[in-house]
């Protein structure tokens, strides 16, 4: 019997979450929920965007991209923790970022700042 609430005290415990962090408190940027590794640091996340907005352009891929952005925007959060599950670790073996690449699209502020600097409103 001991047994029993013992569990059931730990999952009462893991299931009760403070005020300051529940869902309706959260940033619509941020994302509290994560499969995979740590946050970014800001100076990573600009790298990632410098990256990204290279290669679009050496590509001359800025309207197709411009367009792909904004279709995923609004789901990029459960898009890369899906990709962060079952694509990243492969990534990860062939010398990729993979799980940078993951938190990075977890916010959908990255997302923005990738669209403004493709469509120049902001330096490369």
């Amino acid at each position: 019997m001991k047994k029993i609430d013992k569990f059931y005290k730990t999952l009462k415990k893991g299931l009760e979450t403070p005020d300051d962090t529940s869902p309706m408190n959260r940033d619509e940027n941020e994302s509290k929920f994560s499969l995979v590794a740590q946050e970014l640091s800001s100076e990573r996340e600009q790298e990632i965007v410098d990256e990204i907005v290279l290669k679009i352009k050496n590509m001359k891929m800025e309207t197709p991209a411009i367009m792909m952005l904004k279709m995923i925007e609004p789901v990029s959060p459960f898009i890369s923790q899906i990709y962060g599950f079952s694509v990243a670790p492969f990534m990860e073996l062939l010398g990729i970022k993979g799980y940078d690449y993951t938190m990075f699209f977890t916010k959908k502020k990255n997302i923005n700042e990738i669209i403004k600097k493709i469509e120049g409103k902001d330096r490369v």
